[in-house]
């Protein structure tokens, strides 16, 4: 099984949609994802709770006191992948969940606010020990001049940016709002999806830095 933490030091970035939507493509890849919110606000569990139909992504609140105890669990039950969506804070116990987990995605805006916060996300990064990659999120469509900008500032702090921007997009908020990712919203409604694009892009690289 391989790990994942979705993290960044500042909150609002969309760390929980990201989490929510790599793991609808990781569960129609046929991995068998399990989601573990660790975040007290628990948007991602409150969102595994609304989702419809028999074929529920697996989504548990957790303790990010008992991560080992809880993966070995994960692993136990069959589980390819393990998400965790993790607290917007700089504290020790978010350095534990990075350090638990093979690799680490930072979502950020391309906003300065969140560009200045990496400063603490890549000191928490340097503890874990793991490699971690900086996602573009929520940019807006014709973004791409503040997409480019970024980046610069991503590499220019020592971080690694993935290759694939996520951009703001109507399906995601209709998808999370139906209980679904935007994988999952795609396929029910047979239409093409932009977000469901991008999330599949995302996931196809992440998915060879992950050698699954």
């Amino acid at each position: 099984m391989k790990t994942v933490a979705i993290a960044c030091q500042k909150g609002g970035v969309g760390k929980t949609m990201l989490a929510v939507n790599l793991a609808g493509v990781a569960a129609a890849a046929g991995l068998e994802p399990v989601l573990l919110d660790f975040d007290p606000q628990a948007s991602a569990a409150q969102w595994g709770e609304s989702q419809p139909g028999p074929d529920r992504l697996a989504v548990a609140s957790a303790a990010a006191a008992m991560v080992d105890s809880i993966l070995a669990k994960v692993e136990a039950s069959g589980a390819g992948l393990a998400i965790l969506d993790t607290s917007p804070s700089a504290d020790g116990a978010n350095v534990g969940l990075m350090a638990a987990a093979d690799l680490i995605l930072i979502p950020v805006r391309p906003c300065a606010a969140d560009l200045r916060g990496l400063r603490n996300t890549a000191r928490m990064v340097a503890v874990a020990g793991k490699p971690a990659f900086v996602v573009l999120n929520t940019v807006a469509p014709n973004g791409a001049r503040l997409a480019e900008e970024a980046g610069d500032v991503v590499r220019g702090g020592g971080l690694q940016l993935a290759p694939v921007v996520i951009h703001q997009r109507a399906a995601f908020a209709r998808a999370f709002n139906c209980g679904l990712s935007a994988w999952a919203l795609e396929a029910q409604t047979r239409s093409a999806s932009a977000a469901a694009d991008e999330i599949g892009a995302l996931w196809l690289w992440l998915r060879g830095q992950l050698q699954l």
